[in-house]
C-alpha cells in the first residue's frame, strides 16, 4: 500500500504524458502536466515554422533547377537552329543542304516542344478526370503512337493486353504514362514486353525490357526531377508519370523483370481518387 501510494502520482504523470504524445490530452491534471503541455505547444509551433521555411526553400530550389534546365536546353537548341538558319541564308540555292538543314531545324523545334511540354506537365497539379476506359485499348494506342520510335530502334515489342479490360481512370494521362515507360524500355533494350490486367476497377501494367537494368544509384534518384541517364533527357518523364499515377491513388514500382532488364509496374487501385499534391515537387 505504501509503494502504491508513492508510485500513483508518477503513474498518473506517465499516463497523461502518453496521452499528450498521442494527441488525446484534454486538460486537467497536475501543474507538471500543464508545464509539459505548454512545452509541447511551443515545440510544435517551432517545428511547424521550421517545416514551412523548409518547404519554401525547397520550392525556390526547385524553381532554380527548373530555370537552369530550361536555359540549358534552350541555349543548346537555339544555337543549333541559329547555325542552321545562317547556312540556309548563305546558300539558298543548294537544295541538298537546305533539305538537310530543314530536317535539323524541324528536329530541334520538336525537341524544344518536348522539353516545354514536359516542364508544363510536371509543374501543373494533375487534374484527373476518371471515366470508364479499356486498358487494352490504352496500351494499344500508346504502342501505335510510338511505332516510328520502335521501328527506328529496331526493337521487338510484345504486347499481352487482350481486351476489353474495363477500368476507371483518366485515359489520356494513363496513355501518357504507358508511352513514357514503353519509350524508356525501347531505348534500353531490343526486346520489350508489355502486360496489362484489369480486375474490378483495379489496373496493372508491367513493362519489361532486356536492357542492362537499373543501377542502385539510378534507382535511388529515379523519380527525382531532372535526374536522367540519357544524353538528351530532361529527367521529367518518370517524375511526371509518377505524379499522374499517384493522383489516381496508385503507385509505380521498379525491379528486375523476366527479360533480364528493368521492370516498371504501374498499379491503379479501385476506389476514390486521392487528393493530388500541389506545387512542383
Amino acid at each position: 500500500m505504501f509503494a502504491a501510494y508513492l508510485t500513483r502520482p508518477i503513474k498518473a504523470l506517465a499516463d497523461q504524458a502518453d496521452d499528450i504524445a498521442r494527441g488525446l490530452y484534454r486538460g486537467g491534471g497536475t501543474d507538471e502536466i500543464g508545464t509539459l503541455v505548454k512545452a509541447f505547444e511551443v515545440r510544435t509551433s517551432e517545428l511547424v515554422r521550421a517545416q514551412q521555411e523548409l518547404a519554401r526553400a525547397e520550392r525556390f530550389a526547385a524553381m532554380g533547377k527548373t530555370s537552369a534546365a530550361i536555359a540549358h536546353e534552350l541555349k543548346n537548341s537555339m544555337g543549333g537552329l541559329g547555325m542552321a538558319v545562317d547556312l540556309i541564308l548563305q546558300d539558298p540555292a543548294n537544295q541538298q543542304r537546305v533539305a538537310r538543314l530543314r530536317k535539323q531545324v524541324v528536329s530541334e523545334i520538336a525537341r524544344l516542344r518536348d522539353v516545354t511540354d514536359g516542364l508544363l506537365s510536371f509543374s501543373r497539379v494533375p487534374r484527373i478526370e476518371r471515366s470508364p476506359e479499356d486498358l487494352a485499348l490504352i496500351v494499344q494506342k500508346a504502342i501505335e503512337v510510338l511505332a516510328d520510335v520502335i521501328a527506328d530502334r529496331g526493337c521487338a515489342v510484345e504486347v499481352d493486353a487482350e481486351g476489353p479490360l474495363p477500368v476507371a481512370c483518366d485515359g489520356h494521362k494513363m496513355q501518357s504514362v504507358v508511352m513514357n515507360l514503353v519509350k524508356n524500355a525501347v531505348e534500353a533494350g531490343k526486346h520489350v514486353r508489355v502486360r496489362a490486367r484489369a480486375d474490378n476497377g483495379a489496373a496493372t501494367v508491367e513493362i519489361d525490357d532486356d536492357g542492362p537494368g537499373l543501377t542502385d544509384e539510378a534507382r535511388k534518384h529515379l523519380f527525382e526531377p531532372f535526374f536522367t541517364t540519357k544524353p538528351n533527357g530532361t529527367g521529367l518523364g518518370l517524375p511526371t508519370s509518377q505524379r499522374f499515377v499517384e493522383a489516381h491513388g496508385g503507385k509505380i514500382e521498379t525491379g528486375r523483370g523476366d527479360l533480364g532488364g528493368a521492370r516498371f509496374r504501374v498499379e491503379l487501385p479501385p476506389g476514390p481518387l486521392r487528393e493530388a499534391q500541389g506545387g512542383s515537387q
